[in-house]
Formats: C-alpha cells, sequence, structure tokens
C-alpha cells in the first residue's frame, strides 16, 4: 500500500481550507443578498393626506336653508338667493331660493317619476328633459313619504356644477334604475383637496332609501361632510346591484347606514376610495363587486362598522390598499375575495376586533395580510397568498397557503451567488493542483510561490 506523502496531507488541507472559506463566504451572500427583507412601510406609496375635517351642516338642511356649500357649523354665514332647490312632497312642490319660497305647486295626487316632476315646474331654468336627457339646475329634494322612480325613458341625467345642485332623499324613497346620473363635467378634484364647491353629489339621509339598479354613477362629489360622491346617511337604506360608480370623490359612502347590500358593482377610478362604508354602519353586505383603480383604498370599513360581510369581490389595482377594515370595526366577515395588485397591502385589519379572514386569495400586493394596533382575535384560514413582497404582518399565518411572498428568497439571486462559488471553487481548486503537479511554470516545491524580498533566503 503507497503511503500518503506529506505534499499530499497538504494539498488535501489546501482543499478542505477552500471549501471551508468559499461555504462561509456563500452561506453569508445568501443571507445578507439572497432574502426578500423587506419593511412593511412602503416608500413609493403615499396615502392621500386629506384637509381637516370641518363640522358641517347636514346637505339637506343646508340646501333647505339656502346655505352656501362651504357653510359651516360655526360659520354658517347667510342664506344666498343662488341656492335654488325644488323641494317634491306627496302634495305640493315648493321652489326655494335662498331658503325662501318662491312658488307653491299644489299637486292633484303625488308625482311618480322624473318626468312629472320636470312638468310640475314647467321652468327649464330649474329643470329640463330634452329627449330623455333631464338637466337639474337646482337642487331636487324628495321630502319625507315621496317615492319616485328614475328610469326609462329617462336615460340620463346631468346635475349642472353650480353652487346647491344635488340631487337629495329624506325620509323618502328614490329608486335609480337604468340611467346615467353625472355632473356637467368631469373635473372632480383629487384626493387630498377639498374641491369646488358647485360639485354636485347624490344623498339618502335621514332614514330614507336609495335604491340604484344597472346604472352609471359619473364625476359626482367632493371632500365635504357627506357630499362625497353617492352617500346614505343617518339610518338610510338601499340595495345597489349590477352598476357602475366611476371618477367619482368616493364611489359610495355611508355614515350611521342599515342594512345596505352592494351587490355586482363596479367601484372604478374614484378620487380617493372605491366604497367607504363609515360610522356605525350596521347590517351591511358587500359581494361580488369590483373595486380598481381607485385613488386610496378598494373598499373601506371603517369608525364603528361593525358584523358586516364582504364577500367575493374583486379588489385589484387600487393606489394604496385593497380591503381595509379600521377604527373599532368589529366582527367583520372578509371571505372569498381575490384581492390583487394593490400597491399597499392586501387585507389590511387595525384597531378592531373579531375580524374573519377566510378564504381569500391575496395576490401580487406589498404586505398580504397585516394587522397591527389593537387587532385582537382576528381569525386567518385558509387564504391563499402569492407573490406578496411580504406574506403577512403581525398575525399568523398557521393554516394558509403561502407561496413565493414573504421574508423568503430570491431564487436569481441564489443562484448566482452559488454558481459564482462553484467557479470560483473550481478555479481555486485547478489551480492549486496545478501548483502542486509543478503544471505552473513558476510554482515549485523548491521556491516561495509568491516573490521575496531580496536578500531574503
Amino acid at each position: 500500500m503507497r503511503r500518503t506523502t506529506t505534499a499530499e496531507h497538504q494539498s488535501f488541507g489546501v482543499y478542505i481550507l477552500i471549501i471551508v472559506v468559499l461555504s462561509w463566504i456563500g452561506i453569508t451572500a445568501t443571507f445578507g443578498l439572497g432574502r426578500a427583507v423587506h419593511s412593511t412601510d412602503h416608500t413609493k406609496i403615499k396615502s392621500p393626506t386629506r384637509p381637516l375635517f370641518v363640522h358641517a351642516p347636514s346637505p339637506v338642511y343646508r340646501a333647505e336653508a339656502g346655505l352656501l356649500p362651504d357653510a359651516t357649523s360655526a360659520d354658517s354665514g347667510e342664506p344666498s338667493p343662488t341656492i335654488r332647490t325644488i323641494q317634491v312632497f306627496p302634495h305640493y312642490v315648493y321652489l326655494t331660493e335662498g331658503g325662501v319660497i318662491v312658488r307653491e305647486i299644489a299637486l292633484d295626487a303625488p308625482l311618480l317619476t322624473l318626468p312629472q316632476i320636470v312638468t310640475a315646474v314647467g321652468d327649464q331654468g330649474w329643470i329640463r328633459n330634452e329627449a330623455g336627457v333631464v338637466t337639474l339646475t337646482a337642487g331636487l329634494l324628495l321630502e319625507p313619504q315621496t317615492t319616485v322612480t328614475i328610469e326609462h325613458p329617462v336615460s340620463k341625467v346631468v346635475l349642472e356644477v353650480t353652487d346647491g345642485v344635488f340631487l337629495g332623499v329624506t325620509e323618502a324613497h328614490l329608486t335609480i334604475r337604468g340611467v346615467e346620473i353625472q355632473a356637467s363635467d368631469d373635473q372632480v378634484p383629487s384626493a387630498g383637496e377639498t374641491g369646488d364647491s358647485a360639485r354636485p353629489y347624490v344623498v339618502a339621509y335621514q332614514s330614507a332609501r336609495l335604491d340604484i339598479e344597472d346604472s352609471q354613477i359619473r364625476f359626482l362629489g367632493r371632500d365635504w361632510n357627506c357630499s362625497y360622491g353617492v352617500s346614505w346617511v343617518k339610518g338610510s337604506t338601499g340595495t345597489v346591484i349590477g352598476s357602475t360608480f366611476e371618477r367619482n370623490f368616493m364611489g359610495g359612502f355611508t355614515n350611521e347606514a342599515q342594512n345596505l347590500i352592494f351587490q355586482r358593482n363596479t367601484f372604478r377610478d374614484n378620487a380617493l376610495f372605491g366604497l367607504g362604508p363609515h360610522g356605525s354602519t350596521t347590517g351591511l353586505v358587500v359581494e361580488n363587486n369590483v373595486a380598481e383603480g381607485n385613488g386610496a383604498h378598494g373598499i373601506i370599513v371603517s369608525g364603528g362598522v361593525n358584523d358586516a360581510v364582504v364577500r367575493g369581490n374583486t379588489v385589484r389595482n387600487n393606489a394604496v390598499d385593497g380591503i381595509v377594515v379600521y377604527g373599532q370595526s368589529n366582527h367583520n366577515l372578509i371571505e372569498h375575495n381575490l384581492v390583487a395588485g394593490n400597491a399597499g397591502d392586501g387585507i389590511v385589519v387595525t384597531d378592531s376586533v373579531g375580524s374573519r379572514l377566510i378564504g381569500n386569495t391575496v395576490l401580487g400586493n406589498w404586505v398580504g395580510i397585516h394587522a397591527y394596533r389593537g387587532s385582537a382575535q382576528t381569525l386567518v384560514e385558509r387564504n391563499a397568498l402569492r407573490h406578496n413582497t411580504i406574506a403577512g404582518w403581525g398575525l399568523s399565518l398557521d393554516g394558509n397557503t403561502i407561496d413565493s411572498s414573504g421574508h423568503g428568497w430570491r431564487p436569481a439571486v441564489v443562484a448566482l451567488i452559488w454558481a459564482s462559488i462553484i467557479v470560483l471553487g473550481a478555479v481555486l481548486c485547478w489551480y492549486t493542483r496545478a501548483c502542486r503537479s509543478r503544471l505552473v511554470p513558476h510554482c515549485r516545491h523548491d521556491q516561495p510561490m509568491w516573490p521575496q524580498k531580496a536578500g531574503v533566503a
């Protein structure tokens, strides 16, 4: 048996040293460069900074009193004759200017349609109908116990961009079916701006019912008290089905509403939120809708909205977060939604307890599911989180499917690191063997591998 020479022992030791050093370099580089470690704060996302909230009279009271749209609770100002309303009651119609009745119209029977209202008023300076396109140049307010339907032969309702023009319902019932409702221009303010006081809007107020079906709502609203686009407030209710809310300030807004149902609607390209149920709204169902391309969140449930159902919606490509549950909104069910491609987080729960996030597909967001600040008892199960920068934050994701998400690896970077290590290791091993085998001319066992200073043995 041939004995191993000292030179061979030295060569073996050199190979082991090369392997150990390169392995250490590879592991360090892998953990330092190959992991996708990110902050939950996305520096490229800038949530809109809204103007400070200003307490103001309700839009209905403001119109009835003839106050300008910028009137506040602290400074309501004087009534202005430029603020005009058509107030429809079951047995009469009032035309007002600056809160003063300038004309009273007695009715033989309640008015049930918009063309009937146009005929009763009989003055194109207030409201007119041109081949099914009805234009409002004054506020139209349906007063208690009134029931009106806007449908064919009306195809479109245009709200003039003029101070005091809006469509309001108070303790009454309005149905909008198969009709376009829009402002006379498209100059909706951007998120972060209050906007022109003349921007028109639609509001259901004080236990009213507003139903919308197969209609298109565009270019309405600004960032002012219940003037956001289409709003249900103060005990109002309704069913909204198969309609499109686009390029408004907000698509839909609720505050203290009851038993509202949103099904199969599209909330698209609105300046702030797609759909924003707020302020102790109860009995809410948001089902099978699309919320996309909005300037902040797709759907935000906030301010004490409890026991809501948000199910089967597609919430995608919004400028901040997809679905948000916020501000002591407790025991809400968020299930079977597709939440994809939002610039911020997919689903966010904050300051809210008992949320149930079940069976959602959360795809390509910054943080897939994010819970923080007092969001105890959040149930997260059977969700699929794919290709999010961070899979989840602030909660356990056991029982969920995670694919290419989270603080995981960057496969291309890891592959490059180890390919480089292998190549470098092969070169070093070849060079070492070549030296030992005298294949490299200047490497001889009787000469030092590196040049030495003159005069040094």
